[in-house]
């Protein structure tokens, strides 16, 4: 079942999705509690545009949803998958500029707090430097011109 084609980032990718009744108990009897119903085979057919290569991945997943109508449910398990791994991609950014997985912290709500104003800032750099390719250098630039800052957060609507 072809999901769709896109045009982004010099390639043009083609998704396709297959869904297959999951019988685990066929599988180990361990997984008869899990309550996973359904294996989505993801294919992505990609060409790149400046080298004229081709590349052909196949992605699988379990799930415990199932609907009756297989195309709704397609819908539904593509779109999830590709909203996690935004998630992802959002955690792994995070990581990298500001180092987040080595953060200690021990007071109270702190790690929280810090979280929430490491994800504004990424946040701000998004919403206000269209396609960035380098949340430091961004960072840095606000470190050397506060005005730059503030004329961001203006820009947002934050001051």
């Amino acid at each position: 079942e072809t999901i769709g084609t896109e045009l982004a980032h010099g390639r043009i990718t083609t998704r396709q999705a297959v869904l297959y009744d999951f019988p685990v108990s066929e599988i180990d009897k361990r997984w008869n509690e899990s309550g996973l119903k359904t294996l989505i085979v993801i294919r992505r057919t990609s060409f790149e545009k400046s080298t004229k290569k081709s590349s052909d991945e196949f992605s699988f997943y379990l799930s415990n949803y199932q609907e009756k109508t297989e195309q709704k449910t397609v819908e539904i398990l593509v779109n999830t998958i590709r909203n996690h791994w935004s998630v992802e991609s959002n955690n792994w950014q995070l990581d990298v500029t500001f180092n987040e997985d080595r953060v200690r912290v021990k007071q109270g709500n702190q790690a929280q707090i810090m979280g929430k104003l490491r994800c504004f800032a990424m946040n701000l750099l998004r919403e206000s430097t269209p396609k960035i390719q380098n949340f430091q250098a961004c960072i840095e630039r606000f470190i050397d011109s506060p005005e730059t800052l503030i004329s961001t957060l203006r820009q947002v609507n934050f001051l």
